[in-house]
């Protein structure tokens, strides 16, 4: 043991701090079986008090972040206040993207003999939402808030980058931080989204990394837990498809709608269509969500039928052959209705995410170093679930992935339980005291530390 590692457990036996006794994880990428000589317990003790130490700065970080947001692939100012923020803690190799990347710093650990590469993933764009929660950091830009968690998300790992920076001399390898551009939508002219975007942009340039991390807000969930999903669970969460439907007449008279042809009562009657794909199309053990969120007129006015109907929705789903044959089916139904009632109808689609599977060895890893971090009580078991995340393409590149849900609600007291994308949703601050620590503590833990 070196000297600075005993002054640091002589400082934490004067304060108080009980050093807990040394447990066994897995084995992991970067590292052997650990044993009493090399699980670093005293290094856990550091994460746990330096993540409440930076608790203040993790708080406001979140709060400007929250009130200025930035939509998918227009995160300009985001980018470069993320930047600046880990060069004032001291980083160096810190480097900005306009695609996907929207920013990349490495960290290398100073302790010798661990060579593996990890890298932990926020992503950082907002939703177009007009904020209702009335907040004192509420968002000062209407019709765009940061209402899916991605501010906490950030913040989160800014924090844990500074406290990884100060502990560097406490553990070894290399630890890549992504703050990824677009996650909520694919660029508007490249088609693609933040993951895929970030792959291609500088995530596996070297140090490649083995394993990525990443976690994301749950307001079902007490703040102080999170929840992993199941081992081996095929698609914990759903591959996201985002469609196109148009139907046109011919507009007209709103007085006299049997000289033209009006195409809202044929869009209707397709949305409520569309239901039974779902209730009669879908195997009960297939899930299956389509919903379509966007109905648009085009040309008409309150005595005017208007010439079309534009609108788009989401279809989530969880089985890649299921998905094409429900593609289909949606475009035959619109287009018989369509026929139907002498409109015509167009249909189009775009994958946003494939369904999200965990590395199963990865996954068991590190829900039990969680457990060794937050106490085995406050690990849950995450359901399935139909949202989606492109955190499923970095698992395309080769990389093992593990992605969790970090609890943000208070259900108990019936407080911040507003559902994502929503526009009162927000966190317990006091879910942000602990995240830090877990984040820069289970990227160590997989480098063998």
């Amino acid at each position: 043991m070196n000297n600075s590692r005993r002054k640091a457990i002589k400082r934490l036996t004067l304060a108080g701090i009980a050093m807990p006794a040394l447990s066994l994880l897995p084995t992991r990428v970067g590292g052997e079986n650990p044993s009493p000589s090399n699980t670093n317990e005293m290094l856990k003790t550091l994460f746990l008090e330096r993540s409440k130490a930076v608790f203040p700065e993790t708080k406001n970080n979140r709060e400007y972040l929250h009130r200025h947001p930035e939509l998918s692939h227009e995160e300009h100012d985001t980018v470069r206040w993320l930047a600046d923020k880990l060069r004032s803690y001291g980083l160096t190799e810190v480097q900005t993207g306009e695609l996907g990347v929207g920013v990349l710093a490495i960290i290398q650990g100073k302790k010798p003999g661990k060579s593996g590469v990890v890298a932990l993933r926020a992503d950082i764009d907002a939703l177009k939402i007009d904020e209702a929660s009335n907040v004192p950091y509420c968002s000062e830009i209407n019709d765009k808030m940061h209402a899916c968690g991605h501010d906490y998300h950030s913040s989160c790992l800014l924090s844990a980058a500074k406290i990884l920076h100060d502990t560097r001399s406490e553990w070894g390898g290399v630890i890549k931080l992504l703050f990824q551009r677009g996650e909520e939508a694919a660029h508007p002219v490249l088609k693609k989204n933040g993951a895929v975007l970030a792959l291609e942009h500088g995530l596996l340039a070297d140090p490649k990394p083995t394993a990525i991390f990443g976690q994301h807000v749950s307001p079902e969930l007490p703040f102080g837990t999170v929840g992993f999903f199941r081992t081996g669970e095929i698609g914990s969460m759903a591959a996201c498809d985002t469609f196109w439907l148009t139907v046109s007449g011919t507009g007209g008279h709103g007085a006299r709608p049997h000289r033209g042809i009006d195409p809202v009562p044929v869009a209707a009657q397709i949305v409520l269509a569309l239901q039974t794909i779902v209730s009669r199309r879908t195997d009960p053990n297939s899930p299956c969500v389509l919903s379509v969120g966007e109905f648009i007129t085009v040309g008409g006015s309150a005595n005017v039928l208007a010439k079309k109907v534009n609108m788009r929705g989401t279809l989530r789903t969880f089985d890649p052959e299921f998905k094409t044959r429900i593609l289909k089916e949606i475009k035959t139904m619109i287009e018989a209705i369509a026929a139907a009632n002498h409109t015509t109808a167009s249909f189009d689609s775009l994958q946003n995410t494939i369904a999200l599977t965990n590395d199963p060895a990865l996954n068991d890893r590190t829900r039990a170093a969680a457990k060794l971090f937050l106490g085995e009580e406050n690990v849950q078991e995450a359901e399935r679930r139909t949202g989606g995340e492109d955190f499923c393409y970095y698992a395309t590149a080769g990389l093992a992935t593990c992605f969790w849900r970090i609890g943000t609600g208070d259900p108990k007291n019936g407080q911040y339980t507003s559902d994502l994308h929503t526009d009162t949703f927000d966190v317990h601050p006091e879910s942000m005291r602990l995240a830090p620590g877990l984040l820069a503590w289970l990227a160590v833990c997989e480098l063998g530390n």
